[in-house]
């Protein structure tokens, strides 16, 4: 399964607690037609569910993240931070190579 950047967005909004569909609007500022898609896909995948309280009358819509939601995401979470450690590897592999090249160059003055 692959996340676009806003289901990654949907799914951290809903990390902490459950959301209606105009709070998740306003958190992730995603269009309205893009954010159903978005919360359909989810769904479909099982990584969010949507609840109805029928306490109230209109009954509200909640959404929240499923226990397979907070698997991915935290998988996704942990592919994110070896990306940026391997980038920041790199980063530091090459201000050591470029220092080592001038402290060759010194050494044959």
């Amino acid at each position: 399964m692959r996340l676009t950047n806003n289901d990654l967005k949907v799914l951290r909004a809903l990390k902490n607690a459950k959301a209606r569909y105009t709070e998740l609007a306003e958190e992730v500022r995603i269009s309205p037609a893009g954010l159903t898609k978005v919360l359909k896909k989810l769904q479909k995948e099982g990584l969010v569910e949507r609840m109805q309280d029928n306490s109230t009358y209109p009954p509200p819509v909640y959404y929240r993240i499923t226990e397979k939601g907070r698997r991915v995401l935290k998988q996704n979470e942990a592919a994110e931070l070896f990306m940026n450690l391997i980038e920041v590897d790199e980063k530091l592999a090459d201000e050591i190579i470029e220092e080592f090249k001038k402290r060759l160059e010194e050494l044959r003055k």
